[in-house]
């Protein structure tokens, strides 16, 4: 078990070469630019690694928002 980078949530995966773990509903939320659904998620479970003081929700989402 680890921890989701993006939420902090426990995940029961280990990830894959080069790329960060991430759970279901993150992924999900980061393809959608749902900027929303991760700052309740990240409120609910601490954030992971992925965050600091200079990341924003959007920096986190995948490609270019629609």
């Amino acid at each position: 078990m680890t921890n989701c980078d993006t939420c902090g949530v426990k995940v029961s995966t280990t990830g894959f070469l080069g790329g960060s773990i991430v759970c279901h509903e993150c992924a999900e939320a980061k393809r959608k630019h749902d900027t929303e659904t991760l700052q309740q998620r990240v409120d609910k479970y601490g954030g992971g690694e992925d965050l600091d003081a200079q990341t924003t929700l959007k920096d986190l989402c995948y490609g270019d928002s629609e």
